[in-house]
């Protein structure tokens, strides 16, 4: 299994023009999928809430470099986003996206997903002496999904109904 994956990053690599060191390890960080919700809605904009990965995903040796965000628009899903992370020694990330302009009382479909990007170095024999290669690969971890509805339009406007008395 291991031995397939080398291969499909080497055949990759070579049909993109990415420098893939022959018989390179990358370690595949451990990317646990990403948790987003809503943080509010109104009749025409929704936040959501990214504070999750902001809190868990920015720490350790398999911190995420960023995320994703997709909107499905009549069956296609449109990207919205891709938020990086800022800082080296203590990375930060936006932790809020507002989507605009929606319509009111309509259900949208977002996903997400995290990235990694690993970079190294690995000496490989060219002939008879020996060459250092650079090799670039970006990890994502799978979507998770959020359906969200916008508020529907007050069939009063903003007074409540008036009072009616019977009798």
């Amino acid at each position: 299994k291991m031995n397939m994956f080398l291969i499909m990053i080497l055949v990759i690599g070579m049909t993109i023009g990415v420098p893939v060191p022959a018989k390179a390890k990358i370690r595949k960080p451990s990317l646990a999928l990403p948790v987003f919700d809503v943080k509010s809605k109104t009749k025409t904009t929704i936040t959501l809430d990214f504070s999750y990965l902001a809190k868990y995903y920015l720490k350790g040796k398999d911190a995420i470099d960023g995320y994703q965000l997709y909107r499905k628009v009549k069956g296609k899903w449109k990207k919205l986003c891709t938020v990086k992370t800022k800082g080296k020694k203590k990375k930060t990330i936006k932790k809020t996206y507002k989507d605009k302009k929606l319509k009111t009382g309509t259900t949208y479909k977002y996903r997400v997903r995290t990235f990694k990007k690993v970079t190294g170095t690995k000496k490989v024999k060219k002939g008879k002496r020996k060459v250092t290669r650079k090799y670039k690969k970006t990890f994502y971890s799978k979507y998770e999904y959020l359906n969200v509805t916008t508020k529907k339009e007050n069939l009063y406007g903003n007074q409540a109904p008036a009072q009616v008395h019977s009798g």
